[in-house]
């Protein structure tokens, strides 16, 4: 093995055994997630998934879940692991897969930043560990979209500092399949980070080269977005939520307090005390 290669393969199986430990029962012993979403939403869409990839039809409408919906499985890696490992085992591979990749991204992202091997190793231990990493397990799409956005990130810094075709290619790739999560909040903030970080004095040809991978990413993620835009025609998406609809899952200035105060609400076990969850 060319040495330039062993600590990539290192931090790579490093990282392998990170998600190992901090997922040992679904590896191990075969459990499934099941708290919330992952049970009443994504294992059932799984089901799907796999019933109508046996049948040879792609599924547009889930009868299986809220009395009937349309569905959308535009996330490539999710039809993948549930044509090889079905619905329970994809369900089962999802959390342990996905943090393996988060912190694979965040330590490629370092290293695309100048950092030594121990640095770019603890860079995506820290990540893929982190609060707001795990505390996406139990929203696949979230959890996907994190596991990405360094990747991308550190694809779009790629094609800013160097000219290559395989660069523009990589990063067109890596923003189409992160698309396929669906969740924009997290695609937005890639783009501003790559912006932000790769503001500096250089070739103008290289923001050249960034919309051109953007551009090349339209018609690989066309799919997706045909699809969502279909998905909200004649919803009440399209007709445009209420203010108070829009923001009533956002932070109420009455609770930015929380931000720096421990404890600012009180025992949050208590939620789980009077059975709320």
């Amino acid at each position: 093995m060319p040495w330039r290669w062993r600590p990539a393969v290192l931090i790579a199986l490093a990282h392998a055994v990170l998600a190992l430990a901090l997922c040992w029962d679904l590896v191990l012993l075969g459990r499934v997630p099941y708290v919330r979403d992952v049970s009443f939403l994504y294992v059932p869409d799984f089901a799907f998934l796999a019933q109508s990839l046996a049948q040879h039809v792609w599924p547009l409408w889930n009868p299986l879940v809220d009395g009937g919906r349309p569905v959308l499985f535009g996330y490539l890696p999710d039809v993948a692991l549930v044509a090889l490992c079905g619905p329970l085992g994809a369900a089962r591979a999802e959390v342990p897969l996905h943090l393996w990749w988060a912190a694979l991204g965040a330590s490629t992202l370092a290293y695309v930043r100048g950092r030594a091997p121990v640095a770019a190793w603890a860079t995506g231990a820290f990540y893929a560990a982190s609060g707001y990493v795990l505390s996406c397990g139990n929203i696949f799409p979230l959890l996907q979209g994190a596991a990405w956005a360094p990747w991308v990130v550190a694809a779009g810094l790629r094609v800013l500092e160097r000219p290559g075709r395989r660069a523009v290619a990589a990063l067109a790739v890596a923003a189409a399949l992160v698309s396929g999560s669906m969740v924009a909040e997290l695609i937005l903030q890639a783009g501003v980070l790559i912006v932000v970080l790769g503001a500096r004095r250089g070739d103008p040809a290289r923001w050249g080269r960034l919309a051109l991978a953007g551009t090349l990413s339209l018609p690989l993620a066309a799919p997706v977005l045909a699809g969502a835009w279909a998905m909200a025609v004649d919803s009440a998406r399209e007709a445009r939520f209420a203010p108070e609809v829009a923001l009533s899952w956002s932070l109420h200035p009455m609770e930015l307090p929380a931000l720096v105060l421990p404890r600012y609400f009180g025992d949050m076990h208590t939620f789980s005390d009077v059975g709320f969850w």
